[in-house]
Order: structure tokens, then sequence, then C-alpha cells
């Protein structure tokens, strides 16, 4: 017997999210991909979708939790129009540190930037 194909609009969980899931303006434009999703598992908190924007090569921007309108299975849709979207910042992941061993001459505790993540 033949399965009926996932419907596209189905809800679905923020920890489902896929990359390269199609992100759709409030005009429900095709304006980019999700790059990444931006959450704590630990505390079940969604935080927010990155968008790689369509047509600018390596321009992505964070579309925070509370403009996603829809998490459906085959597409993000939030409240912003395009052009507010392709206009927002870049976004840059924040870098991870530890308090580790820090001075040239003189050795003390300091914040050490993580590389290796």
């Amino acid at each position: 017997m033949a399965q009926n194909p996932p419907d596209p609009d189905q809800p679905i969980a923020w920890r489902a999210i896929r990359p390269d899931t199609p992100v759709r303006s409030s005009e429900g434009e095709s304006v980019g991909t999700v790059a990444d999703v931006v959450g704590s598992d630990a505390e079940d908190t969604f935080h927010g979708v990155v968008v790689a924007i369509s047509g600018r090569d390596g321009h992505e921007v964070l579309v925070l939790a509370d403009d996603v309108e829809t998490i459906a299975l085959g597409h993000i849709d939030v409240v912003w129009p395009s052009a507010v979207l392709r206009s927002m910042p870049p976004f840059h992941a924040e870098s991870d540190f530890h308090l580790g061993v820090k001075g040239r001459f003189r050795k003390g505790p300091g914040w050490v930037e993580d590389k290796d993540r």
C-alpha cells in the first residue's frame, strides 16, 4: 500500500528543523534557507534560526524565535517582509570562552577563547 507523501505544511518542533529548509517572508516569498538553528537542548528553548539569504552569497541573518511565525516540515515562515530580511545585518556566531591561563609574562587566570569548537 502506497503512503501519502508528507505534508509540507505539517507543523514540527524546533528541534526537527532541517538544514536548507526554505524560509518565507511575511509576503510568502522564499528569501533563503535555514543555515542553523539557535537554541538550548538542555533547556528546550528555541532562540531562532540563522537564514542564508538567497542571492547574497554568504550573507546570513538571525531571525529571533519571536519573529518566527510557523515551523513546518517544508518551510519556515517569518513575520518580516523580504526587504527587511535582505537588509538585516549579518549574523556572526559568538565565540565561546572558558576560564584559563592568560598573560604572556605574568601568567594568571583569565578568559580564553575556545578555538576547537
